[in-house]
């Protein structure tokens, strides 16, 4: 075993066992006292809990790093990317969020395609809207992703007291296998004191073929499988959340089987959620698909099955013009800037997908 290899083991390893005292704790602290008269206590307190998944489309910091392959991004090159139109993207971002649920904005959202903390924290600030400071917190970690691309998240720390967070590394040394990591977060819910663990994932793409890249999403898939049965292991009562881009549909075997996450299944341990509606989140020549899922372990279905939706609002679409009908509103059409239908650009390649939660 190359010494490569070895550290990369050793810190997975490391990894686990950190998510698994984070549920051992979990466990610990959350479990009520049985009580003492059974006429007095107190019912629970209910809450839902929004999270959304949203692939905000190559949302770049203009500055070239130069540890990263970002030249593209940045003003001088091809896409000729800048500080005016970072800010402005992030506006329309933030427009998504801030309408998305109304008044009752999304506790957690999972972000793909971003460059590292420094991109995530002008969308994190933007997000204050009203003028008043922003409620969202964020969290990124550094990415062995070429070109610097990274998941991360937003979360309202009004609604969620962060526990504990932590990459989950995927990528293989010595392969070609080099991809984002999935981000864990645990989170305490203020209103239930219910504890919730969060992953967010951007799985490997279709590059080269559907058969020739499914080797690397059923790697990602049995990442996070183990994951999950740490987590399960210490509590069978779990809340997980798992969201994000992965790159196939919800019947293929990576997410169905590997993964074990079922659609339609009132007995899976894990529950895709994203067929519980006829809207897409993603087009690909004239063609509608959903990629982007939201995935849940059985305890959050125990009270009522949680309510996916995309988030399909008109001014996220544009006419296809290559194909008869509607397709998101991008930031790029290859690469020309894409000037929206109000000459302000566009938002994404993706339209975001979200889920209600009672807890």
């Amino acid at each position: 075993m190359s010494m490569s290899n070895s550290k990369y083991l050793l810190h997975s390893a490391l990894l686990l066992i950190a998510v698994f005292l984070s549920s051992l704790t979990a466990c610990r602290s959350t479990r009520p006292a049985a009580p003492t008269v059974a006429s007095t206590t107190t019912p629970p307190v209910k809450d839902t809990l929004i999270a959304m998944s949203y692939n905000v489309e190559n949302f770049f910091d203009p500055e070239d790093d130069p540890n990263k392959r970002d030249e593209d991004f940045t003003p001088d090159g091809s896409y000729h990317w800048t500080v005016s139109r970072m800010e402005k993207k992030a506006e329309r971002l933030a427009r998504v969020i801030a309408c998305a649920n109304g008044s009752n904005r999304p506790a957690v959202i999972g972000l793909c395609e971003v460059e590292g903390e420094s991109a995530v924290k002008v969308l994190a600030k933007t997000t204050g809207l009203t003028g008043n400071a922003s409620p969202y917190r964020h969290l990124c970690y550094p990415t062995p992703d070429g070109r610097g691309v990274a998941v991360a998240m937003l979360y309202d720390e009004l609604k969620l007291e962060l526990l504990n967070s932590l990459p989950i590394y995927v990528s293989i040394p010595d392969s070609n296998l080099v991809t984002r990591d999935v981000l864990y977060a645990r989170f305490r819910v203020r209103s239930t004191a219910d504890t919730v663990h969060v992953m967010v994932n951007h799985w490997p793409s279709m590059y080269g073929g559907a058969s020739a890249s499914v080797w690397k999403r059923d790697y990602v898939a049995t990442r996070v499988r183990h994951v999950c049965d740490t987590i399960l292991a210490a509590d069978h009562d779990a809340k997980i959340v798992i969201l994000g881009d992965f790159n196939t549909t919800a019947d293929s075997p990576s997410i169905s089987d590997v993964l074990g996450a079922k659609v339609k299944d009132n007995t899976s341990t894990l529950r895709n959620l994203s067929a519980d509606t006829k809207d897409c989140s993603y087009r690909y020549r004239g063609e509608w698909q959903t990629i982007d899922h939201i995935i849940v372990s059985s305890a959050l279905c125990r009270i009522a099955r949680p309510v996916f939706s995309v988030v399909k609002f008109d001014f996220l679409l544009e006419e296809d013009d290559r194909y008869p009908g509607l397709k998101p509103c991008r930031t790029y059409l290859g690469r020309r800037f894409n000037p929206g239908p109000d000459n302000n650009g566009g938002y994404s390649d993706h339209l975001p997908v979200m889920v209600k939660i009672l807890l």
